[in-house]
């Protein structure tokens, strides 16, 4: 963005700030909104093998790129590159807008979905290196989770506030309207469920996505703003923005079991875990 020194008044800048800071009303993004943005550029289910052209197909003793080592690459000018994890060479790349919460494969390995703070959502497939469709869920998304059957993706909206449910071919199936801003939402796969947080409510949603999306909340002492699920889905790390408290909140037995003083709120989005000596690590970003 340029400066707007020598550009803009004093009195126009107030009334940006003005402009800027009204509270939002009666944002509407709404599911016939949904259905017709929807695009679906080619019919990829139909394809049962890797089909020769692509370069993840294997010719006899003649090795194609493992694509459980696929890298992705999100890049600035608002597109993704796919590179081979074993010699990081480029094998394409697709245009898909300023992402946030960052790409997600489908567990099956095959597919990207890549969602993008505008709302939208690009499928793409590994194995024909194409675009398989995309659509525009919200005005402001937070992030999405991808359900363990690879049937069902979640996308959490700000703007409006609500999580939609799509099919694995991007089409909407349900919406649930929240009361809260969405933090994150994310899949347990143990449970068959998906699990989210509020920046400004005090609950945890666990949505079963296998039993017509209920929905079980789990009260919090405060609203858990950013978390991190641990690889064991048996933990939340949470916190808060304006806290100093990070807690650790145990989802077998649906309490918080224990609570470190913290100077403001860590990066949880990169915490890493690992385990020594019989015990559960988690290193995280301040």
């Amino acid at each position: 963005m340029p400066a707007f020194k020598g550009l803009l008044t004093d009195a126009d800048i107030d009334k940006i700030i003005s402009h800027i800071t009204l509270p939002l009303n009666n944002v509407r993004w709404t599911k016939e909104d949904i259905v017709k943005s929807r695009e679906f550029f080619a019919e990829t289910k139909s394809q049962k093998t890797i089909p020769p052209a692509s370069p993840l197909y294997k010719r006899g003793e003649e090795k194609g790129v493992d694509y459980e080592n696929i890298t992705l690459v999100v890049e600035s000018g608002k597109s993704v590159t796919v590179m081979d994890g074993q010699n990081f060479k480029a094998l394409d790349k697709f245009q898909v807008g300023a992402i946030h919460g960052g790409p997600k494969f489908s567990y099956s390995l095959r597919y990207i979905y890549a969602p993008t703070r505008d709302g939208i959502i690009t499928k793409y497939d590994l194995w024909t290196l194409k675009k398989a469709g995309s659509v525009k869920v919200g005005i402001n998304t937070r992030n999405i989770a991808i359900s363990d059957d690879d049937k069902w993706v979640a996308a959490a909206n700000y703007l409006p506030g609500n999580i939609v449910f799509l099919t694995d071919e991007l089409t909407p199936t349900y919406i649930l309207e929240t009361s809260g801003k969405i933090g994150g939402i994310y899949t347990l796969t143990s449970e068959k469920k998906f699990v989210c947080s509020f920046r400004d409510m005090p609950n945890l949603w666990l949505i079963n996505y296998t039993k017509g999306f209920e929905i079980e909340r789990l009260a919090l002492p405060e609203p858990f703003e950013d978390i991190s699920l641990s690889p064991f889905e048996d933990i939340i790390i949470g916190s808060s923005r304006k806290g100093t408290i990070l807690y650790i909140y145990s989802l077998k037995e649906k309490k918080i079991i224990n609570t470190f003083e913290t100077d403001g709120m860590p990066h949880l989005a990169s915490a890493r875990f690992f385990c020594e000596d019989a015990s559960k690590y988690a290193v995280y970003m301040g």
